[in-house]
């Protein structure tokens, strides 16, 4: 199934939307199409983007705690490139 729907767009941006669709060898249909659904993939949630990083750690076999120590010991040594920088 898909969806019909009517837009009302001003006439500059209809000439630059039909631009583009040129461009890129699409017909206006299709690139506007292509817009709307790569725009409404942006939406993700912060499991959906957390998914890998979380996947690859319970495949590490790394504890919280490690990880803990792994992230404060790289902070640290920004915090100190940075002073290092700054004097």
């Amino acid at each position: 199934m898909s969806m019909v729907l009517t837009l009302k767009i001003p006439e500059a941006e209809e000439l630059r939307i039909k631009h583009l669709a040129t461009v890129r060898g699409l017909s206006v249909d299709d690139y506007v199409s292509e817009l709307v659904i790569r725009r409404a993939g942006e939406g993700k949630t912060f499991d959906e983007i957390a998914a890998p990083f979380a996947a690859s750690f319970a495949e590490s076999g790394c504890s919280e705690e490690e990880l803990d120590a792994i992230i404060q010991k790289a902070r640290q040594e920004i915090w100190d490139e940075q002073q290092t920088h700054s004097s």
